[in-house]
């Protein structure tokens, strides 16, 4: 087709581009005149391809917006980055880091979220040396075929617009050399590179090189069989792949989400714990390590654990806000501290986000084991203002204890055990 001669005279820097590119516009800007689902992202290929940058960003931009297509939402904000325009840069960096799965966990294309804490790590610390490969390495592992090509390819044009020369032109390279010759990010990466009077080497013969790529399809196929609600053949799938590497950090998280559903809740604690040991930095880790900590009623090494992760990650909001509930309603009543529980929820609530209405009901719950039953009441009451919906109902049984004078009690059917 007009498009596929033009993506390959660019790929290629073969035939003639100039010849090429007046009637796959007119094939791009056709397909978004009719409200083509890939109308747009046509669009802002070819407009990049020909350095528009501008209407590029625009057209990713509306494909973002319009249907959230993170794909186009990924090429709108590394080319707002590369033309200085860091606001509408950040605004959809948040935008896409709002996708991201819980737990980091995904079964569909929100995986492509995960990228975003990355490249916002580097952007805090204004210093490309702080990305973190290991943790692209291990994303590399879980995601579908094809998918490599891009992440590698927005890796690259991310760290590229750091000034980081060595690492973006490895991933970029790899972007261009990926077998998917049809992926739109494999031609860009060839044209960026050529832009830059860079080589570019043969063709691969797959997107990960032949070890990597074995342990990745044991990794995806242990992650079918959890996602398929078979956690106990999940985990016989890790363990296989374990067999691989040891240390294969996606294996063991998955291991351990397959042994809680389970509720091996002593060996998914293992589990975390051996993946603390590996990223003691990493807070998803640590919450669901102090999580664990907690259904087995270790009560102390929960707070602990909050602590040691707080005092890595003191921004850490989840962290604030989950101890600050642990503090004012522990099962173990000797652990709570009401006082302690308002500090790190004020701590919380410095962050307005989606969530602020479970920092309110935090606030309630210490309030309430301070005595304070009176700003108990409102806080649950501004909870409830804040949130629709199921929680409403739990929300409305905690306020009505504080209206009773009473601090907060977990419900009846949900009462822990006795702590160890």
């Amino acid at each position: 087709s007009r498009m596929e001669w033009f993506l390959f005279c660019c790929r290629t820097g073969q035939g003639d581009v100039s010849a090429a590119a007046p009637r796959a516009r007119q094939h791009a800007e056709r397909r978004k005149e009719v409200g083509a689902d890939d109308g747009k992202m046509l669009s802002g290929v070819m407009h990049y391809l020909n350095d528009e940058e501008d209407e590029a960003l625009a057209d990713f931009r509306a494909d973002w917006d319009g249907r959230r297509e993170m794909f186009c939402g990924y090429h709108a904000l590394l080319i707002a980055d590369e033309l200085d325009k860091t606001a509408d840069r950040d605004v959809i960096l948040q935008q896409i880091t709002a996708n991201m799965p819980e737990n980091r966990d995904f079964q569909d294309r929100r995986w492509r979220a995960r990228l975003a804490p990355l490249f916002l790590s580097v952007l805090r610390k204004g210093d490309a040396s702080v990305w973190n490969s290991r943790k692209l390495d291990d994303l590399l592992l879980e995601i579908e075929p094809g998918e490599v090509t891009n992440v590698y390819y927005f890796a690259g044009r991310f760290l590229a617009n750091r000034g980081e020369k060595k690492l973006s032109r490895i991933y970029l390279e790899k972007a261009a050399t990926s077998p998917i010759r049809w992926k739109f990010t494999c031609t860009m990466a060839n044209y960026v590179l050529r832009k830059d009077d860079a080589a570019v080497g043969p063709t691969r013969g797959g997107e990960l090189d032949e070890a990597t790529q074995r342990l990745a399809e044991a990794v995806r196929h242990a992650n079918s069989l959890r996602f398929g609600q078979l956690p106990a053949k999940a985990v016989d799938a890790y363990e296989k792949a374990l067999e691989i590497d040891p240390k294969c950090r996606p294996a063991i998280w998955g291991r351990a989400m397959a042994e809680e559903k389970l509720e091996q809740f002593d060996r998914a604690l293992a589990d975390y714990g051996t993946l603390l040991e590996l990223s003691p930095d990493d807070t998803i880790i640590r919450q669901r390590h102090v999580s664990m900590l907690e259904k087995t009623h270790a009560y102390a090494q929960a707070v602990a654990g909050y602590k040691a992760g707080l005092a890595a990650n003191p921004d850490w909001t989840e962290g604030h806000r989950d101890l600050a509930w642990l503090l004012a309603t522990c099962p173990e009543a000797k652990l709570r501290n009401g006082a302690l529980a308002l500090e790190h929820a004020a701590k919380a609530a410095k962050v307005d986000d989606a969530d602020r209405w479970k920092t309110s009901v935090v606030f309630a719950a210490a309030y309430a084991e301070l005595g304070k039953f009176d700003e108990a009441v409102a806080a649950a009451k501004r909870a409830s203002q804040q949130v629709g919906g199921e929680p409403q109902t739990e929300i409305a049984r905690q306020m009505a204890l504080y209206e009773q004078q009473k601090k907060y009690e977990p419900p009846p059917e949900t009462k822990p055990p006795p702590a160890k």
